[in-house]
């Protein structure tokens, strides 16, 4: 039985002579299947790659994953080039299958400069830096280069042919030819010699004019001026950004494609190609004539994803991408280029890509654990799939353990690594299936993990998703303090497979209206020349959200409305009223939708809305609103809430004082005969940093500045608030110490 290494060296080397033969780009599906292929027509055993492969790993990675993993480091080392129509063999590479004709030795020389690669790859780098100052219509000789960083010409025009960065053909021999250790193939020359004529550089004689050269000292001036420049503008402003970049929906590109690859990319969807720097007047002129039908607003934010990928993005910039609540970073080094898949229609434009050196592909950020606030809700945009997070770089480079991004070196995954993701993308895959089947069926484990984490019984959870089920909107009503907001945001964010970008929170008050949450018109530009000031309509939240989750059935989506009995309901939901209750009916909206198009909420998206049940000012709910809302109530005298502070404090390890202490509040309460508010919740007492001086103390704090302002507020001026419920009052029934006197 071969070794993975035996298997993956044929693998490769198959992957080469394929290329060689072909003459041509060729898609990475492409060079599998001829693979495979090939592998299966030497295998004396009529085995194919993938069985072998199966069987050398147990079963657990893809041997094709691998090769696209791998073929990164023939990438470095010469032997292959990746360009925008396809993969493509180098004239080192066909040398290479001369000068190693045995798969495992080859692979292990390739392996042996690939190494050597990542040990100098700063010198590398100035390499690149270097020939990117060199001016259009002049050359330089590789062996300069070479001596300015201490490599040899070999090595720095191997990597040369295979990376390919700005100006690579203008690195010539010292007779101003095509450097030997480059071992041109016919095609590859013809094409070298026709960049170097649209460069300006005339070689119709066979080599190049010496009058054109920059010698050693006129390049290092060169490089020092542009290094200068860049110092010049360094210092007047820091010109490092950072961004999200969201991957497709539909499959896990980030660990499938992106870290394979080493890109991120944005979809464009047959758009013409537009060059790098392009304006914004232009990318909207071209999406205009593109796309007439769309809506304005989604016409508007293609624009600014185009705008930012394609013009405003940089090499050096810090990129941030997910996959569900795992968060990736790297750093963008590489200039815009388009893609095509020949898997799509002839011709077909569909992604935008950019080269990335991603930083943390094995130890992602966690979205709730690891990203602030202000950070976590810059990225929730649904709609939106680039959005400049500059404000944020400082915490983005703390979170890279205070490294410079733009020094950060590629982590280098063994093969094993690799091919797991692309079990992983399976298992998504299937996921994705489960979800299209019932879209809250989150698994039995999943289910029992965030029952562990609410601190409730799974029993009781199920109950909310069966009501879920059978009515796409749900509120948690009860009185302060019961964790309604919690438990409804938890819900939302394990429900939508922790996508923050699938919720949508809101929350109502008396000034918030239909304009607000559904749609409205809202000033947009400069006023005219007369004067007058050009108004847009616009989507609120719930429109916004509802077009991703039309385009995305197989997902679950979510709108949270916090006191959702503070708004006035009928003005801020109007027409919705009628489609909350019937998901496949249409209906027109107030203000008349660009494409003309009625209105219908999908089915994949629901609503989650919470309620405060003591507060006198609020208005009672409506029964039509009622009718199409399923109510789950929290009550402190019922579980789950009954017992949930009891349970917080066990898991947290402190002592169950706090709990006996409500627990002889509310009993007090429910004797008095007057009081007809319900008991005080648990969540004011589940602060862990509350106790970090001391259980005492923490209860002191909370007692007197927020249960008894609320009991204050329950009783007005009929009782004496902290002589009847203050700590005081309760200590003999529950045992609690007395405070030290502080005299």
């Amino acid at each position: 039985m071969p070794t993975r290494l035996q298997i993956m060296s044929q693998a490769m080397q198959l992957a080469v002579r394929f290329l060689v033969k072909e003459g041509k780009p060729a898609h990475p599906t492409e060079v599998w299947l001829q693979v495979a292929r090939m592998y299966h027509a030497a295998n004396k055993d009529h085995l194919t790659i993938d069985d072998e492969w199966a069987a050398a790993t147990s079963g657990k990675t893809s041997a094709e994953q691998t090769l696209r993993w791998t073929s990164s480091e023939l990438v470095r080392v010469g032997w292959l080039a990746k360009t925008p129509e396809g993969w493509l063999a180098t004239g080192v590479g066909e040398w290479s299958l001369r000068e190693y004709a045995d798969p495992v030795p080859w692979r292990k020389e390739a392996g042996r400069r690939y190494a050597a690669y990542l040990r100098d790859r700063e010198q590398f780098d100035l390499v690149e830096a270097e020939l990117a100052a060199v001016p259009a219509g002049y050359w330089v000789r590789a062996r300069d280069l070479a001596e300015s960083v201490d490599l040899t010409t070999e090595r720095v025009v191997h990597h040369l042919v295979g990376n390919r960065p700005d100006g690579w053909f203008r690195a010539l021999d010292a007779g101003g030819r095509l450097p030997n250790d480059a071992h041109p193939m016919e095609r590859e020359r013809t094409a070298w010699l026709e960049l170097l004529e649209s460069d300006g550089i005339d070689i119709g004689t066979g080599r190049a004019d010496p009058l054109r050269r920059l010698a050693g000292e006129d390049l290092r001036a060169v490089v020092g001026e542009a290094k200068e420049e860049e110092e010049e503008g360094l210092a007047s402003a820091d010109s490092r950004r950072a961004w999200l970049v969201r991957p497709p929906a539909r499959r896990d590109a980030v660990r499938g494609e992106w870290f394979l690859e080493g890109v991120c990319a944005l979809s464009v969807d047959r758009l013409p190609q537009l060059p790098a720097g392009a304006g914004r007047t232009l990318v909207a002129e071209i999406v205009d004539e593109t796309y007439p039908k769309r809506r304005s607003d989604q016409r508007m934010r293609l624009v600014d994803d185009i705008h930012a990928f394609l013009s405003q993005m940089s090499m050096g910039d810090l990129v941030l991408t997910n996959f569900g609540s795992d968060f990736y970073a790297g750093v963008v080094i590489g200039s815009p280029y388009y893609f095509r898949n020949p898997d799509h229609p002839v011709g077909a434009v569909l992604e935008l890509q950019r080269t990335v050196h991603w930083s943390n592909p094995s130890d992602p950020f966690d979205f709730v654990d690891d990203l602030s606030g202000p950070l976590a809700a810059a990225i929730a945009v649904p709609d939106q799939s680039v959005i400049e997070l500059t404000d944020f770089l400082p915490e983005l480079d703390d979170r890279l353990d205070g490294r410079d991004p733009a020094h950060v070196s590629v982590t280098v995954f063994d093969h094993a690594t690799a091919t797991d993701t692309a079990s992983a993308v399976v298992t998504s895959a299937r996921s994705s299936a489960r979800l299209g089947a019932d879209l809250l069926d989150v698994g039995e484990k999943a289910l029992a993990d965030l029952a562990a984490e609410l601190h409730c019984d799974p029993d009781w959870l199920k109950v909310c998703l069966r009501l879920l089920r059978l009515k796409p909107q749900l509120i948690f009503q009860g009185p302060p303090g019961t964790g309604k907001t919690y438990i409804a945001r938890k819900l939302a964010f394990r429900l939508a497979g922790e996508k923050r970008q699938n919720i949508a929170f809101v929350q109502f008050h008396p000034a918030y209206s239909y304009d607000d949450f559904v749609q409205g018109y809202r000033p947009r530009g400069e006023a005219g020349g007369d004067g007058t000031i050009r108004f847009e309509l616009v989507a609120g939240p719930l429109i916004r959200l509802a077009r991703v989750a039309e385009e995305r059935p197989d997902e679950p989506f979510f709108v949270i409305i916090d006191e959702i009995n503070r708004g006035n309901l009928a003005k801020i939901f109007g027409e919705l009223y009628f489609l909350l209750e019937y998901r496949d009916e249409h209906a027109d909206l107030l203000y008349r939708q660009e494409d003309s198009r009625p209105f219908s909420l999908p089915k994949n998206l629901f609503v989650l809305g919470t309620m405060n049940t003591a507060d006198r000012s609020i208005s009672r709910l409506d029964a039509a609103i009622r009718r199409r809302f399923s109510f789950v109530t929290l009550d402190p005298k019922e579980e789950p809430t009954r017992s949930l502070l009891r349970k917080w404090l066990g898991k947290e390890g402190l002592s169950d004082l706090p709990a006996r202490v409500l627990d002889e509040l509310n009993r007090r309460l429910a004797t008095k005969d007057e009081f007809r508010m319900p008991p005080v919740g648990p969540a004011y007492l589940m602060k862990k940093e509350l106790y970090v001086d001391g259980i005492e103390s923490g209860l002191d704090l909370v007692w007197k500045t927020q249960i008894e302002p609320l009991l204050e507020e329950y009783f007005g001026d009929e009782i004496d608030v902290p002589g009847e419920f203050g700590l005081a009052a309760l200590r003999p029934q529950t045992a609690v110490p007395a405070q030290p006197s502080s005299t």
